[in-house]
């Protein structure tokens, strides 16, 4: 089974102290957006610490991965992309956690 990073390479643009905007590229194509930002205080009916990030927004292109031969959604599901990237948030350093 393949990685996520031997299909995608990330580059994390942050807007702001709240957002951050990931693009995902395949090569040099690019075939993915998704945005994160932190909670607001005011999501007081959801169990989300507002020191981690939510993915609030993605599109990833459809017609970019039939270029890419399908191999996207064969190997992964969007729920692991989102995951990834939030993962990749942890790691850079993005987040308190």
């Amino acid at each position: 089974m393949k990685k996520i990073t031997d299909i995608l390479t990330p580059h994390i643009l942050k807007r702001d102290e709240r957002h951050i905007t990931f693009v995902l590229l395949y090569g040099d194509i690019e075939v993915g957006v998704l945005y994160f930002e932190r909670p607001k205080s005011t999501w007081i009916n959801k169990p989300i610490m507002p020191t981690k990030w939510v993915c609030v927004d993605a599109k990833i292109d459809q017609h970019m991965n039939q270029v890419m031969g399908g191999i996207l959604f064969d190997e992964f599901n969007p729920k692991d992309i989102v995951e990834w990237c939030q993962d990749l948030l942890i790691f850079s350093g993005n987040t308190n956690n």
